[in-house]
């Protein structure tokens, strides 16, 4: 079964030097079954590169191409939490 970028809830557009535009799909990992305010420090991702078209590579680049992927994934991951921590202090 191979992985595909609809198994995923989130996505964003990656250059990658030698490849060109990439989709970084994610899902964000929680301790609970949902986001929960009192446990924000513990989010985790789980993540998948794709071409542009939408062949999974993410086994096929580099460890520096991975990690970039890995930190845009996360400072993304941080601004949506982010915004809906602000939005549930909002309530």
């Amino acid at each position: 079964m191979s992985v595909k970028p609809s198994d995923f809830k989130h996505e964003i557009c990656v250059y990658l030097e030698g490849i060109g535009e990439c989709l970084v799909c994610f899902d964000i990992l929680t301790p609970g079954d949902e986001l929960d305010p009192d446990h924000s420090d513990s989010y985790e991702i789980d993540f998948s590169v794709f071409d542009e078209n939408d062949k999974h590579i993410t086994y096929d680049i580099s460890k520096k191409q991975y990690n970039h992927c890995e930190n845009k994934a996360m400072d993304e991951m941080l601004e949506i939490t982010t915004k809906w921590h602000k939005e549930w202090e909002s309530v």
